[in-house]
């Protein structure tokens, strides 16, 4: 079967894509406003990048329904440079579910998922203490891909600690 991207809309084929690419890991991303507002987040378009320096990617979706067409995660990781990614693993996978949700802006997402923000060590954003590997990172730069609904922005960071076993 010969698929031809320009047939599908945009929701057919990132289907087709998560569908396709596995097994793919989730980033759960922790980040914070301006004002410390806990955010978290799941983000199935991730990979590491480069081993030297350790750099991780994460791509952010158009989001419509919000006023600039960005996800909190979004606005936090520009505002603040910072944000932590979190490897999502069977016990937490319900909570990762959950934090899917658009919940408001002001919503601290750890406190309505039930997990535990624990500090990092590195970047102001807490990380999840229930999550057994942390990258935590820092923004190197961000590259839109894409047009409307279907856009991207790509997240590029150099992760400060490379791994962080939580205890």
């Amino acid at each position: 079967m010969d698929i031809k991207p320009d047939d599908l809309s945009a929701a057919e084929m990132h289907k087709l894509l998560i569908g396709c690419v596995v097994p793919r890991p989730i980033a759960w991303v922790s980040s914070q406003d301006a004002n410390g507002t806990y955010n978290l987040a799941p983000y199935s378009f991730f990979n590491a990048i480069c081993a030297k320096p350790p750099t991780l990617m994460i791509a952010a979706t158009y989001r419509p329904a919000h006023p600039d067409g960005q996800k909190d995660t979004l606005r936090n990781i520009q505002d603040v440079g910072e944000y932590v990614i979190n490897i999502v693993t069977e016990p937490n996978m319900v909570a990762m579910n959950q934090s899917a949700t658009d919940y408001p802006e002001a919503v601290d997402e750890f406190a309505e998922v039930g997990v535990t923000p624990a500090p990092s060590v590195t970047v102001r954003p807490p990380r999840v203490a229930e999550a057994p590997i942390n990258f935590e990172c820092v923004l190197q730069q961000i590259i839109p891909v894409g047009d409307g609904r279907a856009a991207q922005r790509l997240c590029w960071a150099r992760s400060s600690i490379s791994m962080c076993a939580t205890t």
